[in-house]
């Protein structure tokens, strides 16, 4: 079993601990390393479902009447 490490945020530069079971969990979805501590990866994921908002834009739709409708997502 792997041993805990100590990483370094690299927004922040925080360290915090990548514990064995998470790197257990990462390699076997073979994921990356976090290079960001908990706490910046919250904020950066709060950020950007903040930024993209409706990112599926609502375009009229014809009907079969040839009048348009809005398309439901």
């Amino acid at each position: 079993m792997a041993e805990d490490q100590v990483l370094t945020c690299r927004d922040c530069g925080a360290e915090y601990v990548f514990t064995s079971g998470e790197q257990e969990f990462f390699a076997e979805r073979e994921f990356t390393p976090p290079t960001r501590c908990p706490a910046c990866r919250r904020a950066r994921k709060a950020s950007r479902s903040a930024d993209s908002g409706n990112f599926r834009e609502q375009r009229p739709e014809r009907n079969s009447s040839g009048g348009n409708r809005q398309r439901r997502y």
